[in-house]
């Protein structure tokens, strides 16, 4: 875990546009060990501005954390203080919000808390994510295990939230005029379909933007171990190339 004094430790990314949700299914989940409940402190912000920014996570009154989402930049339209229930302090406890179609229900230690529908699409931003800041305000305490799911939600009901760390799988993907990752960034104007074989994964991919682009796959796999243990391994270079 992370700790954060409270005055000026965070952590942010530069934008990307997985950070953007839009109008599809995702997850927000984190586990975190508050040590004050100073009103205007939060989890997570799309970006350290403070106003309307499209989304902010773990948004404490004092009382409650809460949850806020805008569509448009000038109002709470999609979430207005939705609930992850009461602020607990200096106890680890995990948070998430999901959207499912036009469901979004947030969770305290796996526990429904609030439950709401729009059919909106969350404000796309080019600014940072960030944690335990949001404005000028800074949060104090721990943070662990901060996930972001885009395209899914991890669960549709009440669970058990897992006790320990995630492992990385699946694959994530973007798209760039100019490689590796810089220049304008086309990721929604590019589809990408990936099926897996028995001997492989078949990619393919439709650039819909008009500008030519390079495509970057990150794919995380969980190793099966069979019951004759693989003793070596063997690279095919094409495939590295």
């Amino acid at each position: 875990s992370l700790v954060f004094n409270g005055s000026s430790d965070y952590i942010y990314s530069a934008s990307q546009e997985k950070f953007n949700p839009r109008a599809g299914d995702f997850t927000f989940d984190w586990w975190e060990y508050r040590t004050a409940s100073t009103s205007g402190k939060a989890t997570v912000s799309r970006d350290i501005a403070g106003g309307y920014s499209p989304f902010v996570f773990g948004y404490s009154d004092g009382t409650n954390l809460l949850a806020y989402i805008t569509s448009n930049g000038s109002s709470w339209d999609i979430a207005n203080g939705k609930t992850f229930g009461t602020l607990v302090l200096n106890t680890w406890t995990h948070y998430a919000i999901m959207r499912v179609g036009n469901t979004f229900f947030t969770t305290k230690n796996g526990a429904i808390q609030d439950l709401w529908t729009s059919s909106g699409t969350i404000l796309p931003s080019t600014a940072d994510l960030s944690i335990f800041r949001y404005g000028s305000a800074y949060t104090s305490g721990y943070i662990d295990e901060v996930r972001m799911i885009k395209g899914y939600a991890a669960w549709t009901d009440s669970f058990t939230p897992e006790t320990k760390q995630y492992g990385l799988s699946g694959i994530n993907w973007s798209a760039y005029t100019t490689p590796p990752k810089s220049g304008t960034e086309i990721t929604p104007s590019v589809t990408v379909t990936i099926g897996a074989g028995g001997v492989g994964l078949d990619i393919t991919a439709a650039n819909a933007s008009g500008s030519d682009g390079y495509l970057n796959l990150d794919i995380y796999g969980a190793p099966l171990q069979s019951l004759s243990p693989i003793s070596s391994v063997v690279e095919n270079t094409t495939s590295v190339n």
